[in-house]
């Protein structure tokens, strides 16, 4: 979740030395600091659980609006030709 260099480790480490030198005050202000970085990246964590992933298209794909290529090949044909492609693998043909 976090870097061990990250922000939240060295308010940890701050949070410690002040606390080592009797200085509670400085401590409690790193601790709290450590607290909203915990909190952002929870919810950072929250979010990017509940998207969604993006649809996809299930129909064929019309690769020309008029119904044809510009050489005159059929769209259904063309589809038919790269379900054939995919199948075998070379999906890009040169």
């Amino acid at each position: 979740m976090f870097r061990k260099n990250g922000d939240h480790y060295r308010s940890i480490d701050n949070a410690r030395k002040a606390v080592r030198a009797g200085d509670t005050a400085e401590a409690e202000r790193w601790l709290r600091i450590a607290d909203r970085l915990l909190a952002i990246q929870e919810r950072n964590d929250r979010l990017r659980k509940s998207r969604k992933p993006p649809e996809t298209c299930t129909g064929p794909v019309l690769l020309d609006p008029n119904g044809c290529s510009p050489g005159g090949t059929p769209n259904s044909v063309l589809n038919q030709n790269r379900l054939a492609r995919a199948k075998i693998g070379t999906r890009n043909p040169v």
